[in-house]
């Protein structure tokens, strides 16, 4: 009997382009928005999508793609400054300066 790496090879072999493709949970959790949220955004033409088997799914390079030109402005979220002291000395010479 084959292993399990040999067989999961042979079935990712099997499933040929749809290897990069992701559903819309997993996008969802990628984008971190709700699932609605993408179905609009594939409806709205934003995100290219899929259907299949009655499930919608997307091409991960599209979705790599969709984040990158449609990040978020504003506040970054706690993690993405990475030097939050430097972050808080620019605010202080700012405020000081006023």
């Amino acid at each position: 009997m084959p292993t399990k790496s040999k067989r999961m090879d042979k079935l990712y072999a099997d499933m040929g382009p749809y290897v990069n493709l992701v559903t819309v949970k997993e996008a969802s959790r990628f984008l971190r928005v709700n699932v609605q949220r993408v179905r609009q955004f594939i409806a709205a033409g934003r995100l290219q999508g899929r259907k299949m088997a009655g499930r919608w799914l997307i091409d991960r390079n599209s979705l790599r793609e969709f984040a990158e030109l449609n990040r978020k402005t504003g506040r970054p979220r706690d993690g993405e400054v990475e030097d939050r002291a430097s972050a808080v000395q620019k605010y202080l010479e700012r405020a000081g300066s006023r």
